[in-house]
């Protein structure tokens, strides 16, 4: 074992109470058969064996050492692993590819933890690394044969049964033990649905493997076991068969993976679809999904209502936006990209009818394998407050030239324009006439009440006026 000239003072991986001394320490890591490391925060090697670098093909110890943060410790592959364990304080079974120094690639398998400090920080990185090349080239050979093989079981915790052709169990591995909790002396040479499967499904089983004898093979199939605890668990099979010298079944063949867990995934991931797809459709506010492009993926209900568009009908933002609007919206997604914290904005747009209605807009990215691959947009309408800013200018201008004495058609011509402006469909009319001091007013040629009720269906009474 060596150690780097300059060297933190880290307490050792191994814990003793005494039994192992520090010499013995050193004496173990120098001698272990598999590759010994401890790297610093930054990557450099401060701590290795001999092993290792034979494993890495390096000359000697002190030329691995010797690299002083340029080894493959220091790479941009191996930062990533080292976050990964900053998170997670300890890493097991990692595989990975190498590169050694003679341009060979092996496969090492690596155990590795976060040494922390008193105050919980981390000081440095220690893990061992077996060469596990010739297992993967094995594995590779195996692959290759199964190809030419039919009847080879060679998945490790997979479920293996072997019936003969009356269905009675032959073979029962340790897979099909551990998850029934019956042995193979328990079940051998009974058939296997009057053992495990719950009575209800006792003749649809049977009739199953019935087709299996009878030459529908090989084929899949699921059905559930009744574990010895009460317990039913969900199986998918897969059944071949092994023919005797004339071609007839002599054995079948099963194996098959519990699937009780991923069922009941799946039967989750439905229920909160289902349940997120609810509450995206009775939000009050209007939900959005759109591509980094600007393609329009989904719209809840309340942007159908808000703006009068059918969802089908809007495909990308700028079918709805003005230029400015358009122009704001892509700069704001820039800035999202660029990693700003708060992109909160208020949004006109384009309504079916015409006129605009204005969101206060707050958006988010969504990451795929840690990249940003579309954006999600949540807007509540205030197109009443926006409204209502408009109004109060308005009304303010009116006041003002009224202080100034403007001209009374020139201030009624304001007024006629404020409310026009908040009633889109509406018009305003209002008749200036002169009346002399002791005069009578004209009678107007249409009679019009000063206060009428709004019927409902007017664009004023839809507007929330009575």
């Amino acid at each position: 074992m060596r150690r780097t000239p300059v060297e933190p003072d880290i307490p050792p991986a191994i814990h003793t109470d005494g039994a192992i001394d520090s010499g013995r320490y050193v004496d173990l890591i120098a001698n272990a058969p598999i590759g010994v490391y401890r790297v610093s925060r930054s990557g450099q090697l401060m701590l290795s064996n001999p092993v290792l670098a034979r494993m890495l093909g390096r000359a000697s110890l002190e030329d691995l050492l010797s690299e002083n943060g340029q080894g493959p410790f220091s790479s941009r592959a191996r930062s990533r692993f080292w976050l990964r364990l900053e998170k997670e304080g300890e890493v097991k079974g990692y595989e990975s590819e190498w590169l050694r120094s003679d341009g060979a690639r092996v496969f090492f398998r690596e155990n590795a933890r976060a040494i922390r400090g008193p105050n919980q920080e981390t000081v440095c990185y220690e893990g061992t690394l077996e060469d596990i090349s010739d297992r993967r080239a094995a594995e590779k050979q195996i692959q290759a044969e199964r190809d030419f093989s039919s009847a080879v079981i060679d998945t490790a915790g997979t479920l293996v049964v072997i019936l003969n052709r009356q269905g009675h169990v032959v073979r029962f591995n340790q897979a099909c033990e551990s998850l029934s909790g019956y042995s193979l002396h328990e079940v051998a040479g009974r058939p296997l649905w009057e053992v495990l499967s719950p009575p209800s499904e006792t003749g649809l089983v049977r009739e199953c493997y019935e087709k299996l004898v009878s030459g529908e093979f090989p084929g899949k199939h699921e059905c559930n076991w009744l574990v010895r605890t009460g317990e039913v668990r969900c199986i998918a099979w897969s059944d071949s068969a092994l023919l005797d010298d004339r071609g007839g079944i002599r054995n079948v063949i099963s194996m098959g993976i519990d699937i009780t867990d991923r069922k009941a995934a799946e039967d989750a991931l439905r229920l909160s679809e289902s349940r997120y797809r609810e509450l995206f459709e009775s939000a009050s506010d209007v939900i959005f999904r759109m591509s980094l492009d600007g393609r329009i993926l989904t719209l809840n209900g309340a942007a159908e209502r808000l703006t009068g568009y059918n969802r089908n009908e809007i495909r990308h933002i700028s079918e709805v936006l003005e230029p400015g609007a358009l122009a704001l919206t892509r700069e704001m997604l820039k800035a999202k990209l660029r990693g700003a914290a708060g992109t909160q904005f208020e949004l006109p747009i384009r309504a079916a009818n015409g006129a605009q209605v204005y969101l206060d807009l707050n958006t988010t990215l969504s990451y795929e394998n840690g990249k940003p691959v579309e954006a999600l947009g949540i807007g509540r309408d205030i197109t009443w407050k926006k409204q209502g800013e408009e109004f109060e200018r308005g009304r303010r201008a009116i006041l003002e030239m009224a202080a100034r004495h403007e001209p009374l058609p020139d201030v009624m011509l304001k007024v006629t324009q404020l409310l026009e402006a908040q009633f889109p469909k509406s018009r305003c009319t209002i008749d200036v006439t002169p009346i002399a001091p002791g005069s009578t007013p004209p009678v107007p040629s249409c009679r019009l009440p000063v206060y009428q009720t709004l019927q409902p269906g007017s664009p004023e009474f839809d507007l929330g006026f009575r």
